[in-house]
């Protein structure tokens, strides 16, 4: 079941490349947000989501074939760390570190996750 929202768009706000949509893939509770090509028809964004649930595994309403992209598809500290030089040094930012909180407020016992 597919059901379309044209979601109002303010000056700023994120460009989305396609469709969204709301997608119970399965007989479970579960149900998703579904991103369809904007440059298909409704019959061609149906017949893509039939052939998605014809070739794959669901499992929870979930592909399993996204499922394993989304955890293959993590970045290390250190490729997140030549994204963002990259991006910057692209773009002409100027990367602002964040104070340590934990660090400020228990000196040296505030080893914990930044923050």
């Amino acid at each position: 079941m597919l059901m379309t929202h044209n979601y109002p768009q303010y000056e700023n706000s994120i460009r989305n490349m396609g469709r969204i949509n709301v997608a119970k893939l399965s007989n479970s509770s579960c149900t998703f947000r579904l991103d369809v090509d904007a440059n298909l028809s409704e019959s061609e964004a149906i017949e893509a989501v039939q052939a998605l649930l014809g070739n794959d595994l669901i499992q929870s309403s979930y592909p399993e074939t996204l499922r394993l992209a989304h955890i293959y598809s993590t970045f290390t500290a250190a490729e997140v760390l030549g994204i963002q030089r990259y991006v910057a040094q692209e773009s002409n930012l100027k990367i602002i570190h964040r104070p340590n909180i934990r660090r400020i407020l228990f000196g040296r016992f505030g080893k914990g996750p930044e923050g």
